[in-house]
C-alpha cells in the first residue's frame, strides 16, 4: 500500500509540470484564436452554412468581438445585408450565377469595419482584409465544422484587427476589416461588397465620411484607385502541415513580393510569394475585387487540412504557428497602410481579367479520328486514332472571335476495298500541315465560359501510304479543303476544342483503280487542348 502510494506520488510529480509546460505554451493571443475557433467551429453553430440561422450566430459572435475590440462600423449598421438576387450579373462566372440563383431568397450578412487611418490625405486610401466566417453546414447526419475553412481566417482577421487598433496612430492609409457570408455558395459577400464599395450610387448609409462619396456621382471609376490592396484570409490554420504561408497575387503590387520576404524572414513565418493566382477550379474573396483592378492577395498555408470533410475540426489547428501568422499579416498590412512606394503594378492574373485580350497566341495538342467517306454510297470507313499539334492564335473582339491555327495532322482511317487484293483492309495514313480559320462566339467578360465556332480549313497534304509498301494511293492534285465547326469550355489559359472537319474536294485521283467510287473525302473529329502562353 505505502509502495503504491510513493509510486502515485511520483507520478504527479511527474506529470503537473508537463501540464502546466501545456498550458504555458499557449500566449493569450493563441487562447483568443482557440476561443474564436473552438466557437465558430463548434458542433452547436451547425457549419455556419452562407445566409442560415447558424451563420448568424457565427456573425454575432464576430460583430462582438469587433465592438470589444473597438472598431467602428463603416456603414450605420453592423451587419452589411445583402441578397443574391442583388448581385448575380456581378457574379465572376456561369457556376457562381447558377449559385446566386439558387440562394436568391436567403438573407446574408456581411460585417464590415473600418479603422481610420492617421494621415489627412492619405487616410482616403484603404486597405481590405478580410475573411469568410460561412462553411458548409449540414449534410444527412454530418456536421462540417469548417474550423480550418474559414474559422481559423476569421479568427486571424479577429485578432489582427485587435493589432491595428492598438497601433492606430502608425497607419497612415484607412483600413477596412470585412466579414464575409456566402462565400461558399459563390463568392457571394465579397461580391456584394466589392460592388458597395465602388459603385457611387451604393454608397448611401455611411457612418464613415472618409470614403468621400457624398453627394458625388462620378467617383464609379475613380473609386477603385482609392483601395490599394485587397488581402483574403482562406484556410491559415495548418502553417505546420503546410510548411509555408502562401500568397499569391504579390505580382499585382509593386514592392510586396520584397516586403513580404523580408517580413517573413523577421517573425519566422516561411513565405511562399505566387505572382498571380493561378487555379482554375478554385476561387477565394479576392475574385470580386480583383475584376475590378484592385490589387489583392490569397492568404493560405494551403490544402493540408480535412478540406470540406467533417473531420476539419479545432483541435486540429496549429495555434502557435497561427499566432505567428497573425503577427506577420498584422505587420504586412501596417507597412502597406503606411508605405508610399506600394503602388499597383497595373498587371492582373488571368483569371480575374475582366475580358480576354485582344490578342493570344497558344500551344495546340491533341488526338483526331479520321474516315474515308464514299460520296455516292455514303459509307464511311471505320474511323482509327490519329494525333496533332501546333499553334493556336485568336483575336478576341467581345462576342465573336477569329481563330487562326496551324497544326501538323497525322490522320490514319481503313481502305477497305482492298480486302479483294490482300485479303484484308489496308491502313490508309495521311500527314498534312492544316489551317482551319473560324469565327467563335463566346461570352466575353469571363475566361470561363462555353463556345461554338464555325470556319473553313485548307491542308497541304503531305502524302499519303498504307502498311502494304507495295500499295500506293493516287492523290489529286489538288490539297484537301472543306469546312468545319467546332465547340468546347474556356478554363482561363486553357481552351478545349471538339471539332469536325468536313473535306468537299476528293482525296483521290481517279486512277486510283482499286476504288469502286472514286469520290473519297475525309471526315476527321479532333479534341485538342490550347494553353495561351501569351
Amino acid at each position: 500500500m505505502k509502495r503504491t502510494l510513493i509510486v502515485s506520488a511520483l507520478i504527479m510529480l511527474i506529470a503537473t509540470p508537463v501540464v502546466k509546460a501545456q498550458t504555458m505554451d499557449f500566449s493569450p493571443r493563441q487562447e483568443r484564436l482557440k476561443q474564436h475557433i473552438y466557437f465558430l467551429a463548434s458542433d452547436s453553430l451547425r457549419g455556419r452554412e452562407g445566409g442560415s440561422a447558424d451563420a448568424l450566430k457565427a456573425a454575432n459572435y464576430i460583430v462582438e468581438q469587433y465592438t470589444n475590440i473597438g472598431l467602428s462600423p463603416l456603414y450605420d449598421t453592423w451587419m452589411v445585408p445583402f441578397t443574391a438576387s442583388s448581385d448575380i450579373k456581378a457574379l465572376g462566372n456561369t457556376m457562381d450565377q447558377a449559385y446566386g440563383i439558387l440562394y436568391s431568397n436567403r438573407k446574408f450578412r456581411n460585417i464590415v469595419a473600418v479603422i481610420e487611418g492617421s494621415d489627412p490625405v492619405m487616410k482616403h486610401e484603404f486597405i481590405i482584409i478580410g475573411a469568410h466566417y460561412d462553411h458548409l453546414g449540414v449534410k444527412g447526419d454530418k456536421v462540417y465544422n469548417g474550423a480550418d475553412d474559414n474559422a481559423s481566417g476569421t479568427a486571424a482577421v479577429i485578432e489582427i484587427a485587435r493589432i491595428l487598433v492598438e497601433r492606430k496612430a502608425e497607419l497612415k492609409r484607412s483600413v477596412i476589416v470585412c466579414a464575409f457570408d456566402g462565400e461558399e455558395l459563390g463568392l457571394l459577400g465579397s461580391t456584394a461588397l466589392a460592388r458597395k464599395l465602388t459603385d457611387a450610387k451604393d454608397a448611401d448609409n455611411l457612418t464613415c465620411e472618409i470614403l468621400g462619396y457624398k453627394g458625388d456621382t462620378t467617383l464609379d471609376v475613380q473609386a477603385t484607385k482609392r483601395f490599394k490592396m485587397m488581402m483574403s484570409i482562406d484556410m491559415v490554420g495548418w502553417l505546420k502541415e503546410g510548411k509555408a504561408l502562401t500568397l499569391e497575387g504579390t505580382g499585382t503590387l509593386d514592392g510586396c513580393k520584397k516586403t513580404a520576404l523580408a517580413l517573413g524572414e523577421q517573425w519566422n513565418v516561411p513565405i511562399r510569394c505566387k505572382k498571380f493566382e493561378t487555379s482554375m477550379l478554385t476561387a477565394t474573396d479576392t475574385e470580386p475585387f480583383a475584376k475590378r483592378g484592385i490589387p489583392t492577395l490569397a492568404i493560405t498555408t494551403g490544402l493540408k487540412s480535412p478540406y470540406h470533410k467533417p473531420e476539419d475540426d479545432a483541435e486540429l489547428i496549429d495555434y502557435e504557428g497561427l499566432e505567428r501568422i497573425v503577427q506577420y499579416l498584422s505587420e504586412l498590412t501596417i507597412a502597406m497602410a503606411s508605405s508610399s512606394d506600394m503602388n499597383p503594378s497595373g498587371q492582373l492574373a488571368a483569371k480575374h481579367e475582366a475580358r480576354m485580350p485582344f490578342f493570344e497566341l497558344g500551344l495546340t495538342a491533341g488526338y483526331n479520328r479520321n474516315a474515308l467517306h464514299y460520296t455516292e454510297a455514303a459509307f464511311n470507313t471505320r474511323r482509327l486514332y490519329g494525333y496533332e499539334g501546333g499553334l493556336n492564335a485568336r483575336l478576341n473582339m467581345g462576342y465573336i472571335a477569329l481563330q487562326v491555327e496551324g497544326l501538323y495532322s497525322h490522320a490514319r482511317s481503313l481502305y477497305p476495298d482492298s480486302a479483294n487484293i490482300y485479303g484484308s483492309s489496308l491502313k490508309c495514313s495521311q500527314d498534312a500541315i492544316t489551317v482551319p480559320v473560324s469565327l467563335i462566339l463566346q461570352i466575353p467578360k469571363s475566361r470561363m465560359n462555353c463556345f461554338v465556332g464555325c470556319g473553313v480549313y485548307y491542308s497541304w497534304l503531305m502524302g499519303a501510304k498504307t502498311d502494304k509498301k507495295d500499295y500506293t494511293l493516287p492523290l489529286c492534285d489538288e490539297h484537301p479543303w472543306g469546312i468545319q465547326w467546332s465547340w468546347g469550355m474556356r478554363l482561363n489559359h486553357w481552351n478545349l476544342a471538339a471539332s469536325y472537319y468536313f473535306q468537299m474536294n476528293n482525296l483521290f485521283s481517279e486512277e486510283a483503280n482499286a476504288l469502286p467510287v472514286p469520290l473519297v473525302r475525309n471526315r476527321k473529329a479532333n479534341v485538342t487542348l490550347t494553353y495561351y502562353f501569351w
